[in-house]
Protein backbone atom coordinates (compact mmCIF):
# COMPACT_ATOMS: atom_id res chain seq x y z
CA UNK A 1 0.00 0.00 0.00
CA UNK A 2 1.52 3.28 -1.16
CA UNK A 3 0.16 6.33 0.67
CA UNK A 4 2.54 8.72 -1.03
CA UNK A 5 0.15 9.87 -3.79
CA UNK A 6 -2.52 10.52 -1.18
CA UNK A 7 -0.25 12.36 1.26
CA UNK A 8 1.07 14.57 -1.53
CA UNK A 9 -2.51 15.66 -2.20
CA UNK A 10 -3.42 16.12 1.46
CA UNK A 11 -4.42 19.81 1.01
CA UNK A 12 -7.19 18.57 -1.26
CA UNK A 13 -8.52 16.38 1.55
CA UNK A 14 -7.92 19.11 4.12
CA UNK A 15 -10.35 21.39 2.30
CA UNK A 16 -12.95 18.69 2.86
CA UNK A 17 -12.07 18.51 6.57
CA UNK A 18 -12.89 22.21 6.90
CA UNK A 19 -16.33 21.67 5.34
CA UNK A 20 -16.93 18.60 7.52
CA UNK A 21 -16.15 20.53 10.70
CA UNK A 22 -18.25 23.50 9.58
CA UNK A 23 -21.37 21.50 8.74
CA UNK A 24 -20.93 19.45 11.91
CA UNK A 25 -20.70 22.58 14.07
CA UNK A 26 -23.69 24.35 12.52
CA UNK A 27 -25.88 21.25 12.56
CA UNK A 28 -24.79 20.49 16.14
CA UNK A 29 -26.11 23.85 17.34
CA UNK A 30 -29.44 23.05 15.70
CA UNK A 31 -29.47 19.49 17.07
CA UNK A 32 -28.75 20.57 20.65
CA UNK A 33 -31.34 23.36 20.60
CA UNK A 34 -34.07 21.42 18.84
CA UNK A 35 -33.29 18.29 20.84
CA UNK A 36 -33.87 20.12 24.12
CA UNK A 37 -37.18 21.49 22.85
CA UNK A 38 -38.30 18.04 21.68
CA UNK A 39 -37.30 16.48 25.02
CA UNK A 40 -39.28 19.07 26.99
CA UNK A 41 -42.31 18.59 24.74
CA UNK A 42 -42.12 14.81 25.11
CA UNK A 43 -42.23 15.15 28.90
CA UNK A 44 -45.06 17.68 28.71
CA UNK A 45 -48.31 16.79 30.49
CA UNK A 46 -50.14 18.11 27.42
CA UNK A 47 -50.65 14.86 25.55
CA UNK A 48 -50.87 16.25 21.98
CA UNK A 49 -47.49 17.97 22.45
CA UNK A 50 -45.99 14.81 23.93
CA UNK A 51 -47.40 12.75 21.06
CA UNK A 52 -45.96 15.09 18.41
CA UNK A 53 -42.52 15.00 20.06
CA UNK A 54 -42.63 11.21 20.31
CA UNK A 55 -43.62 10.94 16.65
CA UNK A 56 -40.73 13.23 15.69
CA UNK A 57 -38.22 11.11 17.61
CA UNK A 58 -39.57 7.82 16.28
CA UNK A 59 -39.69 9.05 12.69
CA UNK A 60 -36.16 10.44 12.52
CA UNK A 61 -34.65 7.51 14.43
CA UNK A 62 -36.48 4.92 12.33
CA UNK A 63 -35.59 6.22 8.87
CA UNK A 64 -32.11 6.38 7.31
CA UNK A 65 -30.32 9.72 7.33
CA UNK A 66 -29.39 9.13 3.69
CA UNK A 67 -33.03 9.12 2.64
CA UNK A 68 -33.80 12.16 4.80
CA UNK A 69 -31.00 14.19 3.22
CA UNK A 70 -32.06 13.23 -0.29
CA UNK A 71 -35.66 14.11 0.54
CA UNK A 72 -34.70 17.51 2.00
CA UNK A 73 -32.51 18.35 -0.99
CA UNK A 74 -34.50 16.99 -3.93
CA UNK A 75 -38.13 16.45 -2.89
CA UNK A 76 -38.81 19.36 -0.54
CA UNK A 77 -37.97 22.03 -3.16
CA UNK A 78 -40.42 20.36 -5.55
CA UNK A 79 -43.18 20.48 -2.94
CA UNK A 80 -42.48 23.99 -1.67
CA UNK A 81 -40.93 25.69 -4.69
CA UNK A 82 -38.05 26.86 -2.52
CA UNK A 83 -34.57 25.36 -2.33
CA UNK A 84 -31.99 26.00 0.36
CA UNK A 85 -28.29 26.18 -0.55
CA UNK A 86 -26.56 22.84 -0.32
CA UNK A 87 -24.69 23.70 2.89
CA UNK A 88 -27.86 24.87 4.62
CA UNK A 89 -29.73 21.77 3.48
CA UNK A 90 -26.97 19.52 4.80
CA UNK A 91 -26.84 21.34 8.15
CA UNK A 92 -30.62 21.35 8.60
CA UNK A 93 -31.01 17.72 7.57
CA UNK A 94 -28.18 16.50 9.78
CA UNK A 95 -29.30 18.69 12.68
CA UNK A 96 -32.92 17.56 12.49
CA UNK A 97 -31.79 13.93 12.44
CA UNK A 98 -29.43 14.19 15.41
CA UNK A 99 -31.94 16.26 17.39
CA UNK A 100 -34.02 13.10 17.81
CA UNK A 101 -31.08 11.35 19.47
CA UNK A 102 -30.08 14.32 21.60
CA UNK A 103 -33.71 14.62 22.72
CA UNK A 104 -33.48 11.16 24.24
CA UNK A 105 -30.17 12.04 25.87
CA UNK A 106 -31.75 15.13 27.43
CA UNK A 107 -34.84 13.23 28.54
CA UNK A 108 -32.85 10.42 30.13
CA UNK A 109 -30.62 12.88 31.99
CA UNK A 110 -33.54 14.98 33.21
CA UNK A 111 -35.50 11.96 34.41
CA UNK A 112 -32.40 10.78 36.32
CA UNK A 113 -32.58 13.88 38.54
CA UNK A 114 -34.75 13.20 41.63
CA UNK A 115 -38.18 14.81 41.28
CA UNK A 116 -37.71 16.36 44.71
CA UNK A 117 -35.15 18.74 43.23
CA UNK A 118 -37.68 20.20 40.83
CA UNK A 119 -40.39 20.30 43.47
CA UNK A 120 -38.07 22.15 45.85
CA UNK A 121 -37.29 24.71 43.15
CA UNK A 122 -40.99 25.23 42.45
CA UNK A 123 -41.67 25.66 46.15
CA UNK A 124 -39.13 28.50 46.17
CA UNK A 125 -41.23 30.38 43.66
CA UNK A 126 -39.47 29.38 40.45
CA UNK A 127 -41.47 28.74 37.32
CA UNK A 128 -41.15 25.37 35.57
CA UNK A 129 -38.75 26.74 32.91
CA UNK A 130 -36.64 28.39 35.61
CA UNK A 131 -36.53 25.18 37.65
CA UNK A 132 -35.49 23.27 34.54
CA UNK A 133 -32.77 25.76 33.58
CA UNK A 134 -31.37 26.56 37.03
CA UNK A 135 -31.80 23.34 38.99
CA UNK A 136 -32.58 20.29 36.88
CA UNK A 137 -30.36 20.77 33.81
CA UNK A 138 -27.14 21.55 35.76
CA UNK A 139 -27.56 18.31 37.70
CA UNK A 140 -28.60 16.35 34.63
CA UNK A 141 -25.59 17.55 32.63
CA UNK A 142 -23.17 15.21 34.37
CA UNK A 143 -25.46 12.27 33.67
CA UNK A 144 -25.90 13.33 30.05
CA UNK A 145 -22.20 13.63 29.31
CA UNK A 146 -21.31 10.01 28.38
CA UNK A 147 -24.30 9.41 26.03
CA UNK A 148 -24.04 12.97 24.67
CA UNK A 149 -20.39 12.35 23.80
CA UNK A 150 -21.26 9.14 22.00
CA UNK A 151 -24.01 10.96 20.11
CA UNK A 152 -21.62 13.78 19.22
CA UNK A 153 -19.07 11.35 17.80
CA UNK A 154 -21.82 9.63 15.80
CA UNK A 155 -23.03 13.04 14.64
CA UNK A 156 -19.61 13.90 13.27
CA UNK A 157 -19.30 10.55 11.49
CA UNK A 158 -22.81 10.85 10.08
CA UNK A 159 -21.77 14.11 8.45
CA UNK A 160 -20.01 11.96 5.85
CA UNK A 161 -23.42 11.30 4.32
CA UNK A 162 -23.84 14.92 3.23
CA UNK A 163 -21.48 14.03 0.39
CA UNK A 164 -24.54 12.63 -1.39
CA UNK A 165 -25.70 16.24 -1.83
CA UNK A 166 -22.47 17.21 -3.56
CA UNK A 167 -21.14 19.19 -0.62
CA UNK A 168 -17.34 19.14 -0.67
CA UNK A 169 -16.80 17.53 2.73
CA UNK A 170 -14.06 15.07 3.58
CA UNK A 171 -15.92 12.08 2.17
CA UNK A 172 -16.82 13.87 -1.06
CA UNK A 173 -13.21 14.96 -1.51
CA UNK A 174 -12.10 11.39 -0.81
CA UNK A 175 -14.37 10.04 -3.54
CA UNK A 176 -13.10 12.70 -5.94
CA UNK A 177 -9.46 11.94 -5.14
CA UNK A 178 -10.06 8.20 -5.54
CA UNK A 179 -11.43 8.79 -9.02
CA UNK A 180 -8.44 10.99 -9.84
CA UNK A 181 -5.56 8.76 -8.74
CA UNK A 182 -7.29 5.34 -8.83
CA UNK A 183 -6.25 4.41 -5.30
CA UNK A 184 -9.53 4.05 -3.38
CA UNK A 185 -8.10 1.83 -0.65
CA UNK A 186 -5.32 4.24 0.22
CA UNK A 187 -7.58 7.30 0.05
CA UNK A 188 -10.26 5.79 2.26
CA UNK A 189 -7.62 4.60 4.71
CA UNK A 190 -6.33 8.14 5.09
CA UNK A 191 -9.90 9.45 5.35
CA UNK A 192 -10.66 6.95 8.11
CA UNK A 193 -7.53 8.04 9.97
CA UNK A 194 -8.62 11.67 9.71
CA UNK A 195 -12.08 10.87 11.09
CA UNK A 196 -10.42 9.00 13.94
CA UNK A 197 -8.19 11.96 14.75
CA UNK A 198 -11.24 14.24 14.83
CA UNK A 199 -13.40 12.03 17.05
CA UNK A 200 -10.98 10.34 19.45
CA UNK A 201 -9.87 13.50 21.34
CA UNK A 202 -13.53 14.38 21.94
CA UNK A 203 -14.13 11.00 23.54
CA UNK A 204 -11.03 11.23 25.73
CA UNK A 205 -11.86 14.76 26.88
CA UNK A 206 -15.47 13.94 27.69
CA UNK A 207 -14.46 10.85 29.67
CA UNK A 208 -12.04 12.92 31.74
CA UNK A 209 -14.67 15.57 32.42
CA UNK A 210 -17.11 12.86 33.39
CA UNK A 211 -14.70 11.26 35.85
CA UNK A 212 -13.89 14.69 37.31
CA UNK A 213 -17.57 15.40 37.75
CA UNK A 214 -18.12 12.10 39.54
CA UNK A 215 -15.17 12.80 41.83
CA UNK A 216 -16.70 16.12 42.87
CA UNK A 217 -20.20 14.70 43.44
Amino acid sequence: MDLGPVISRFPFLASGVAITLAVTAVSLVLALSLGLLIAVLRMSPVRPLSWIATLYIDFFRSTPLFIQLVWFFYVLPILTGFAFPVFATAAIGLGAYSAAYFAEVYRTGILAVPTGQREAALSQGMTSPQALRRVVLPQALRKMLPPATSTLVTHLKDSSLVSVLGLGDLMYQSYSLSALIFRPFEVLTVAAAIYFLMTYPLTVLANRLHRRGLARS
